[in-house]
Parts: structure tokens; sequence; C-alpha cells
């Protein structure tokens, strides 16, 4: 008989500033289920132009990747914060090494960080 594992939720809860460096958050071997991952842009009233990328990397090997806006869109950030959430069908994905994160923002996005990291696998 084949007894499931259970799901584990790890919270990341600092602030990760934009940078091409990746961040570990988990370690694996372990199969990811779904995150959910926030942006937040400087506080209050304004606009900015530009856009950012999460990546998801398995160690340092992108796996997955977020894009949002346009480089030449216009954004208003007053004092917000965007929200992702994804679930992974089926088995999810395998992660060998770690699970990482980089947010690399575009155009004249300053004091750019994700917050609140959600991450839902199974080992």
């Amino acid at each position: 008989m084949i007894y499931p594992t259970g799901l584990t939720n790890y919270f990341h809860s600092a602030e990760i500033a934009a940078s091409a460096t990746v961040t570990p958050l988990v370690y694996g071997p372990l199969a990811l289920k779904s995150f959910a991952c926030g942006i937040s842009g400087p506080d209050g009233p304004g606009t900015t132009s530009g856009g950012f990328t999460y990546k998801l990397y398995d160690g340092e090997v992108e796996v997955f990747r977020i894009f949002d806006t346009e480089e030449n869109a216009l954004l208003v950030y007053a004092a917000t914060s965007n929200r992702f959430s994804f679930s992974l069908p089926l088995n999810g994905l395998r992660v060998k090494n770690s699970i990482g994160i980089t947010i690399e923002a575009t155009g004249t996005f300053t004091d750019l960080v994700a917050s609140g990291i959600s991450i839902l696998y199974q080992r």
C-alpha cells in the first residue's frame, strides 16, 4: 500500500530586493505544488514606467517565469501590492536542488521588492 506524504507550506516573510542573484528558499528534492508571491513598489503616490519579472529556479536553472506589464507601460503604485498565485497540476513541478527566486525590474522602477512568498510543496 502506498501512503501519500503530507503537504508543507513554507512562508518567507522577509522582503527580497530586485536583483539577478538567486535567493534560495527551500532545499530539495521536493515537488512544488503551488506558490504565491507579492511585489511592492515605492511608497506614496506617483507613477513609474516599467515592469518586472519573477523567476523561479531549481538550483541555478530557471524553471518558471512570471512577467508583469510591458517595459513601456505606465504603472501607478500608491502603496499597493500585486499578488500572484499559481497551482501546478498533477504531481507538481519536480525540484532536485532548491527552489529559489529572483525579481528583476525594467524601466524606471526603484525600491522594488518581492514580499510574502508562500510555497506549498511535498517531499
